[in-house]
């Protein structure tokens, strides 16, 4: 069992400014989206705690929040504000999918 997503989607304009201001834990850029994981107990943010129920085994484990936005086509992060090579608190991943979206492309076409 996983835990219901919590993706709210928003502008790259707002994702930016959240990530100078330190709101994220982890980046992490997947193709043409970048998703940052909010920290837990922001400011003005009111955690609420599920009660424990009897059969803990069948819990839902609770996810982090998460803001996604798409990529410009043609700005890279840096020019946006966000150094890859220099993150600072913020851990920033990069994920490249394409080479695999290549090979399950061109497979069939070889049989």
């Amino acid at each position: 069992m996983q835990g219901s997503s919590q993706v709210t989607d928003v502008t790259i304009s707002e994702l930016v400014q959240s990530y100078k201001t330190g709101r994220y834990s982890a980046l992490e850029v997947r193709d043409q989206t970048i998703t940052g994981t909010l920290k837990e107990g922001l400011p003005g943010e009111t955690v609420v705690t599920p009660p424990i129920p009897a059969f803990s085994l069948m819990a839902t484990p609770i996810t982090p929040k998460q803001e996604k936005a798409v990529l410009p086509i043609n700005d890279n992060l840096k020019d946006m504000g966000i150094d890859i090579e220099n993150p600072g608190e913020t851990k920033i991943s990069v994920k490249d999918t394409t080479s695999l979206h290549f090979w399950a492309d061109l497979a069939p076409t070889i049989v």
